[in-house]
């Protein structure tokens, strides 16, 4: 808690355009709790993240994971 609760502080206080955190998925999820203000039942239900999967914050809105096979997907869906 203690490295989110770091990194929070230099969000705040600096302007930071663009940020990319390299970690494990328990410490994005942990991140993303405190960020985004979100409930322990949203942290529960929380699919933690795939390795190399990139997490896409735009405008301070949580989007999501991005998933390499994401096409793939969406056009199964599709069919």
């Amino acid at each position: 808690l203690d490295k989110i609760s770091n990194l929070l502080s230099i969000i705040k206080n600096e302007k930071i355009d663009i940020l990319i955190i390299v970690s494990h998925a328990l410490f994005l999820k942990c991140f993303n709790k405190a960020y985004f203000r979100k409930s322990m039942e949203w942290y529960q239900n929380e699919r933690c993240a795939d390795n190399c999967s990139i997490q896409l914050i735009e405008d301070s809105r949580y989007i999501g994971y991005i998933h390499k096979n994401r096409e793939e997907k969406v056009n199964k869906h599709e069919k």
